[in-house]
C-alpha cells in the first residue's frame, strides 16, 4: 500500500475540473456509479477537483489534504473520515477498510478490473541457441555468445 500511495501524491502540474466534469471523466461508469461518486463528493464540504497530468486518478481535496480519491474502477479514501458521511446503502459491494490499520476506507465501482489489458504482439520463435539453450532474440544470435 505505501507504494501506491506514493503514486497518489504529484499534483504539482495538476488540473482543475468542476464535479460534473468528474461524473463524466469514465464513460463506462454506471448511472449506479455516477450515483455514489456525486453522493461521495456532496458530503464533502467546499472541495476542489485536481487530475494530475498522468490522467489516471480524480484528487478531491479538502482544506489542502486529500480527502477523497475517484479512480476509473474504485473510490479511496486516505484516512477514511470522510467515508463515514457516506449513505452505505448507495454502495453495491460496500465499504472496504484497508488492510494496514491506517483508517483507509475503499469502495468498488462497476468498472473494478475491467481496465483494458495491453494486446501484445504475436509471439515468434526464433530458435534456441544450439550452445546454452536461451531463446534467441529476432536478430537470430545468442546474446551469450
Amino acid at each position: 500500500m505505501s507504494v501506491l500511495r506514493s503514486t497518489f501524491t504529484d499534483m504539482t502540474s495538476a488540473r482543475t475540473i468542476t464535479d460534473r466534469q468528474a461524473l463524466e471523466w469514465r464513460e463506462n461508469w454506471s448511472f449506479t456509479d455516477r450515483t455514489f461518486i456525486e453522493h461521495a463528493l456532496s458530503v464533502l464540504p467546499e472541495h476542489d477537483l485536481r487530475v494530475p497530468a498522468s490522467g489516471g486518478y480524480i484528487a478531491a481535496r479538502v482544506d489542502g489534504p486529500i480527502a477523497l480519491y475517484v479512480c476509473p474502477g474504485y473510490l479511496w479514501w486516505p484516512k477514511g473520515s470522510w467515508a463515514a458521511r457516506v449513505d452505505y446503502s448507495l454502495i453495491p459491494g460496500g465499504l472496504l477498510v484497508g488492510g494496514e490499520g491506517d483508517g483507509t476506507v475503499w469502495a468498488r465501482l462497476s468498472t473494478m478490473g475491467a481496465t483494458a489489458k495491453p494486446k501484445l504482439g504475436r509471439d515468434f520463435d526464433y530458435g534456441v541457441c544450439p550452445e546454452c539453450w536461451m531463446a534467441l532474440p529476432a536478430i537470430g544470435i545468442c546474446d551469450n555468445h
